[in-house]
């Protein structure tokens, strides 16, 4: 349990970020109640923000910190999809028993693996609600967390257009000056609105800021640069582009410099036929999130015009392709066009301009 912290000792503006997320991310009131989790992945100042923040706002709360399920090192995120091939992650006793009494659930973790827990699952499909902030501190949560409600409904507005408009393509082209120029079919998955607010049977997190699309099996053709940063095992800043050759959704050929090595070393160590696969068409349209930020690469892929992909696993965004990991993976100046119609532009977000 976490012991009530004092008000005046806490960052006034750390505490206004923590109002925002319990009355607009997690939509909370005075009939609600809330659980704090916290693994000790992320900072305390989070948890006692967030709980002072709810008792000022007449919450009922309850705090507990838990020893963490799976301990991942940011730089290690892609792993935590190696849980789709595994038994699903045994949340503790104690833990399922504050979920079951609340009605919204703030996660303070950085533990992406509880996404596959059948407690998490159960919870949400109870209409169960939760906003989950991994890896932050506080220097990153003043930095990425809103500091309004209008910026709050504000961006979940613009991600709510955008998952429109995903929703409805049927192709998708994407193209770049390093080279790009490939295209793909959507209409079977469905489409991951991460626009900030959490809705009853939704998990959130924040950062929020983008909408995202497994391609149509075996769909996407043509040719991929990645020259902005990837994930595959160490999360990290390209110092070379790898350029991909994608036929029917597979990578079948790699070519580049030492980056490009890497990233073959990588797939055969963790196998050939998932991490080959293709998936997660992502579009970013947060202005708060930077390009390789501290709380990357979720905040790269949410930055305001990325356009992302990712390889291997795709079930935990709706798709069936299980695997050992999920490489996000982004591109500088992309342009993108849904049937037809242009999304970004050179790396700049239009769609919302209209």
């Amino acid at each position: 349990m976490v012991a009530r912290g004092i008000a005046g000792m806490i960052n006034p503006l750390l505490l206004q970020r923590s109002r925002i997320v319990l009355l607009q991310a997690l939509g909370l009131s005075t009939t609600d109640r809330l659980a704090i989790l916290w693994d000790q992945t992320v900072s305390a100042e989070l948890v006692e923000s967030h709980y002072e923040a709810a008792v000022y706002e007449g919450i009922e709360t309850i705090a507990v910190m838990y020893s963490p399920i799976t301990r991942r090192p940011q730089r290690e995120y892609c792993w935590f999809a190696g849980r789709s091939l595994t038994e699903p992650p045994e949340v503790p006793k104690g833990l399922a028993a504050a979920m079951d009494a609340v009605d919204a659930v703030l996660l303070l973790s950085s533990d992406l693996e509880i996404h596959f827990s059948p407690v998490v699952q159960d919870y949400l499909g109870r209409g169960g609600r939760i906003v989950m902030l991994p890896y932050l501190e506080c220097e990153s949560a003043l930095r990425l967390l809103p500091q309004d409600s209008e910026e709050v409904q504000r961006l979940e507005t613009e991600t709510n257009r955008l998952a429109a408009m995903m929703t409805s393509a049927r192709t998708a082209r994407v193209v770049s000056a390093q080279g790009t120029d490939l295209t793909l079919r959507l209409g079977t998955y469905r489409v991951s609105n991460f626009g900030g607010v959490a809705k009853p049977g939704q998990m959130q997190i924040l950062p929020g800021g983008q909408v995202s699309r497994a391609p149509d099996e075996n769909s996407a053709n043509g040719v991929l640069v990645i020259d902005r940063t990837i994930a595959d095992d160490d999360y990290r800043v390209l110092t070379s582009p790898i350029t991909l050759e994608v036929s029917n959704g597979k990578v079948v050929g790699i070519e580049g410099e030492g980056e490009a090595d890497r990233l073959k070393a990588f797939i055969a160590r963790g196998g050939e036929g998932t991490l080959r696969h293709l998936t997660e068409l992502g579009v970013g349209v947060n202005p708060r999130c930077r390009f390789s930020g501290v709380n990357a690469p979720a905040e790269d892929t949410h930055m305001s015009g990325t356009v992302s992909f990712a390889l291997g696993c795709d079930v935990h965004l709706g798709g069936i392709t299980k695997g050992v990991a999920h490489v996000d993976m982004t591109m500088r100046f992309p342009t993108l066009e849904l049937d037809g119609a242009v999304v970004t532009r050179n790396g700049v977000l239009e769609v919302t301009r209209t």
